[in-house]
């Protein structure tokens, strides 16, 4: 992106390896910098922040333990006028079936198999508070038995994508993914909805972009 004059640019992301190997250095200024930190704690001074962005990240999180604790902190970080922006990753009201889910997949009714995993990972959660255990999703997939080179020769797809899936395997860590109703319900506790907006790619019905500012005490 290209950013206004004096700019200052801080990404967040708990992972060393990632900020060592993703963040572009060579092309952000030395006001742009990334830090291995916690998005519950970031250290920050409060009002500080005019935008605070962020993709799919309570995703990552556990309902009970994070969701609330995540809005508050950005809620302190963020000016009384900024902007708190981020999409979402929500399954449907009405939850799929995981057969019905693999069904599709061999009718040629899902675009890539990205879209299969996430929608996978859905059909399998339990409630917002249980989410889904990541080593599941491979399980069920693994139950199938699939021969991963005929379905890449069907549809034309990279074996190498289809086997990210592997990643999953023996993993116990969890994904969440609230409804849009449950979300909106507790964003709005600590936030005014300024705006909401439904992507046009394959599955952005179930990825809303938010734009939102901090209620006022």
């Amino acid at each position: 992106m290209s950013w206004p004059a004096n700019t200052r640019l801080i990404g967040i992301d708990r992972n060393q390896a990632m900020v060592d190997n993703l963040w572009p250095r060579n092309r952000l200024s030395e006001s742009a910098k990334a830090i291995c930190g916690d998005w519950l704690s970031t250290n920050l001074p409060d009002d500080s922040i005019d935008v605070v962005a962020g993709d799919g990240c309570f995703t990552l999180l556990s309902y009970t333990e994070h969701y609330e604790k995540f809005l508050q902190e950005v809620r302190r970080v963020l000016k009384s006028e900024g902007w708190f922006i981020i999409r979402l990753f929500c399954r449907p009201e009405q939850k799929e079936n995981p057969a019905d889910v693999y069904n599709n997949l061999l009718d040629g009714k899902i675009g890539n198999f990205h879209v299969f995993k996430w929608r996978l990972a859905m059909a399998l959660h339990g409630t917002l508070e249980e989410g889904v255990v990541v080593g599941e999703i491979w399980d069920w997939w693994n139950n199938q038995n699939v021969k991963v080179e005929s379905l890449a020769n069907k549809f034309g797809w990279q074996k190498e994508s289809i086997e990210t899936i592997n990643n999953y395997k023996h993993s116990t860590a969890h994904y969440t993914f609230p409804t849009f109703k449950e979300i909106s319900n507790l964003i709005s506790q600590y936030f005014d909805i300024l705006a909401y907006h439904h992507m046009s790619y394959e599955l952005g019905e179930r990825c809303p972009l938010f734009k939102l500012r901090a209620k006022v005490d």
